[in-house]
């Protein structure tokens, strides 16, 4: 048996014995089942587990001092974690806040999210992976496009009014569809989402239809508007991570460095023995040691 065919097959003893252990152990199961991927995709909290402790836990035991460990620390537990929960949270965060200017809601709640009432709880429902969430191009289409009867219209504007939108906005949103609006609905500024509802089920002419015509295409002004924002909003968002990891954190770390050096210089000189002769003697003290010393 060649070398590379005895390694081959110790291989796959190997696995199948882990397999087999996997199998018949049930924490090993948990464990397997935590870091199971979907294709390309693994858990979130897997990914950033493995991550964490793939990255900084060799590094910190590679670390020849107390100075480098600090600076493994700061530096790259730092990037890990803004690279993992800052452009999420302020994607989130810059989509939640055009909701008022242009009533569209561009922004996903999470499952806990109505039960954060705190700051402290609100900011982690925006960094944590189930929590608060920017809308991505193909959710945006999803609900905002394809509105084609009287029932999606107004399955939209009841979504709108009741995950903090205004609906009456988002149909003014451009000159083009506030024209259509007004024609079908009137005058709807100001109104809520349950008025806007009573215009459209009370409509007997057929003017609501041409309203409909305009947001039937999957690329409709709404569509277009929404992944507008977005997409300028994420590129400020990696704009923003971009500069603080790559000029903010250097210079964070060269002054807590150079903060750390100047401060073990200062020990090491203070345990310095004192000199016997110094410039602090007088003229009539040196010439005075002088003659005694010989």
């Amino acid at each position: 048996m060649s070398a590379i065919s005895a390694i081959t097959t110790g291989a796959r003893r190997a696995c199948t014995q882990i397999g087999q252990n996997m199998k018949s152990g049930k924490g090993l199961q948990k464990a397997a089942k935590f870091f199971e991927a979907d294709g390309f995709n693994m858990n979130t909290i897997a990914f950033n587990t493995l991550l964490l402790s793939a990255v900084i836990g060799p590094r910190i035991l590679q670390a020849r001092d107390a100075d480098e460990r600090r600076e493994i620390l700061t530096r790259d537990s730092i990037t890990i974690l803004t690279i993992l929960f800052a452009m999420k949270g302020l994607k989130a965060g810059f989509s939640k806040l055009m909701t008022k200017p242009t009533g569209l809601v561009l922004a996903k709640d999470g499952p806990n999210t109505k039960n954060c009432k705190n700051i402290f709880s609100k900011f982690y429902d925006y960094i944590r992976p189930s929590g608060v969430a920017a809308m991505s191009s193909e959710q945006i289409a999803s609900k905002y496009g394809n509105i084609t009867s009287k029932e999606d219209l107004t399955k939209l504007v009841k979504f709108l009014g009741e995950n903090g939108g205004d609906p009456s906005k988002a149909l003014n949103l451009n000159r083009e569809l506030s024209e259509v609006t007004t024609e079908a609905l009137g005058d709807i500024k100001g109104k809520g989402a349950k008025e806007i509802i009573e215009l459209i089920e009370k409509d007997t002419n057929g003017k609501v239809n041409n309203l409909i015509k305009k947001l039937t295409d999957i690329n409709n002004p709404l569509t277009k508007a929404g992944k507008r924002v977005n997409a300028w909003f994420q590129a400020g968002s990696l704009g923003l991570v971009v500069s603080f990891i790559g000029f903010g954190l250097p210079a964070l770390n060269k002054k807590l460095t150079t903060k750390n050096h100047q401060k073990n210089t200062q020990l090491n000189n203070a345990a310095l023995p004192r000199p016997l002769f110094n410039n602090n003697y007088t003229q009539l003290q040196r010439e005075t040691f002088k003659d005694f010393i010989g």
